[in-house]
């Protein structure tokens, strides 16, 4: 509108002039070229609505002790300094010891949002970088560097990685393994005695023990892990020392289906001489498909499946005349049922109250 304006003002001062025709053409284009330099220049779009910051991309935890701090957590905030909201595609990380969190996968216009890093710190002593890249579902797409950083301190004590195992959700027929390194956090020998595990079901074994790393391999078997959330420890031993070297936490939950029968069995009291009679089920009709009872534990306990169409499902439990000792016994039946080919496996224990005779504890 302004170049159009100008013409016609310069045309109009032109005929009152009376300006020759081949003048007048000279004057015309010096308008138009003027109108031209007036006119506001512009700025393509993208080149502002193009900015997602993050103001610290590098976050420096200094001087770390791994003993006492087994992991470090950090926030990122981003900005959208735009006008349209802006999607995370995706967000990758340098290794497997470093997780991020964000529970929101779109930054409103002109907002920011925060994204959370957890970074274990189980390594060799000295300087450490892990890095994210955050993914932006822009056009064209375009990607964030965050990055933390910081220095593991020297010290003997071991670390395992990872520091953790969890197994999640195991079936009744599933066998499962996870893979441990054990290693000294300043890099010398390492000599594994013994490791342990406290819970029935799960297994361990020292797999390789080089000079300065330990390879173990946990195992997990579905049919002896109870249908809910098992928190175990495995524990470490070296050469000449009795105090455990490390605790490493093993998370496992058992999943199989019980069809009626009970998940354990317990019996208060048992002395010597005495039986018990255990319902396997209450229900009459789980009761009746019950083909077999296989028996496997202490030796202190005889155990035998009571058949037939008026037992309902009944076990009877009797202590060995052989065993004087008190204590708490274990065992483990594996029950099959007509119909089906799945073998439950269900828990036995006992209390043996102490007689007059004494004598060891039973084996288990």
């Amino acid at each position: 509108m302004l170049s159009v304006k100008l013409k016609s003002n310069w045309l109009e001062l032109v005929k009152r002039l009376g300006i020759h025709s081949c003048h007048r053409f000279l004057v015309i284009s010096c308008a138009i070229f003027l109108a031209g330099c007036n006119k506001p220049e512009t700025v393509p779009p993208t080149a502002i609505e193009s900015t997602i910051t993050c103001v610290s991309p590098v976050w420096d935890f200094g001087t770390i002790d791994p003993v006492v701090t087994r992991e470090v957590e950090h926030e990122f905030v981003i900005s959208n300094n735009t006008s349209k909201p802006v999607r995370i595609a995706g967000i990758e990380t340098s290794c497997g010891c470093t997780s991020v969190d964000s529970t929101d996968k779109v930054i409103a216009p002109h907002s920011s949002l925060g994204i959370k890093t957890v970074t274990k710190t189980a390594g060799q002593p000295g300087p450490f970088q892990k890095s994210a890249t955050v993914t932006l579902a822009t056009k064209p797409p375009s990607s964030l560097q965050l990055a933390i950083q910081g220095k593991l301190i020297s010290t003997p004590a071991l670390f395992s990685v990872p520091q953790d195992v969890d197994f999640g959700t195991v079936a009744g027929d599933e066998r499962r393994s996870r893979t441990l390194t054990l290693g000294r956090f300043n890099g010398r020998e390492l000599k594994i005695r013994e490791p342990r595990l406290d819970w029935e079901g799960l297994s361990v074994e020292v797999v390789n023990n080089s000079a300065t790393r330990a390879t173990l391999t946990v195992h997990a078997d579905g049919a002896l892990i109870e249908p809910n959330q098992v928190e175990a420890s495995l524990t470490v031993y070296e050469d000449g020392r009795q105090e455990p070297s490390l605790r490493v936490p093993v998370r496992i939950r058992g999943r199989r289906d019980m069809h009626g029968l009970k998940a354990s069995l317990f019996v208060r009291r048992l002395a010597v001489g005495e039986e018990a009679m255990i319902a396997l089920t209450d229900d009459s009709n789980v009761a009746q498909s019950i083909k077999s009872v296989e028996y496997s534990g202490s030796s202190a306990l005889r155990v035998e499946f009571v058949a037939g169409a008026g037992s309902n499902g009944k076990l009877r439990v009797v202590r060995d005349d052989s065993w004087a000792a008190e204590g708490v016994v274990k065992g483990r039946l594996l029950i099959a049922l007509r119909g089906t080919n799945d073998v439950v496996p269900v828990r036995l224990a006992a209390f043996l109250p102490k007689t007059k005779r004494g004598g060891s504890p039973p084996s288990q």
